[in-house]
């Protein structure tokens, strides 16, 4: 098992693809290292500035990482979290590192928004209603996949770290950061 401590992230490509599903434009990204993967992020269209992350699955550390590539790929457009459910509350720390990352813009979502959700507010969520985006390009490897030959690869990855019913099942304390 690849560990994000024996990573060199030059060698990272984020291979990323482009699909319409549930009446939204969709888009893959599949985080590649030597021939495994590493990580994988499903991203849907949600209006003209905002693309809501449904599905994140990574190595233990490599999260942000994958959320940086999403913002790279999608730039100058926001992420927004899952909007229909409060996604998994270990996952909720990345989100908050964000907010004070000085390369990161973060916007509150008003109530008057469309995408705002109504939660109960604590310091725990108040990343939720958020939006976030790089003030600029990180400096990631980013290919555009056109035969879509990663997305299954990715959409596997994912499946096997929270899937219970796979044979194989990975253990999803060593991908959650």
């Amino acid at each position: 098992m690849i560990q994000f401590k024996d990573l060199n992230l030059k060698n990272v490509i984020y291979y990323w693809s482009l699909f319409n599903g549930y009446g939204k434009h969709n888009i893959n990204i599949t985080a590649m290292y030597n021939k495994d993967v590493i990580g994988f992020v499903n991203l849907n269209r949600r209006n003209s500035k905002d693309y809501e992350v449904v599905m994140l699955g990574a190595i233990k550390g490599m999260g942000h990482k994958m959320y940086e590539a999403a913002m790279t790929i999608i730039y100058p457009d926001y992420l927004i979290p899952y909007r229909s459910a409060l996604i998994n509350p270990v996952l909720y720390s990345t989100y908050i590192k964000f907010i004070n990352r000085s390369d990161i813009e973060s916007e509150p979502i008003l109530e008057d928004d469309p995408d705002y959700v109504e939660i109960s507010l604590t310091k725990e969520n108040h990343w939720f209603n958020r939006r976030y985006k790089a003030k600029e390009l990180f400096n990631i490897n980013t290919v555009f996949d056109k035969t879509r030959r990663f997305k299954s690869r990715g959409h596997a990855f994912f499946l096997s770290i929270y899937d219970n019913n796979m044979e194989d099942n990975l253990n999803p304390d060593e991908y959650i950061k």
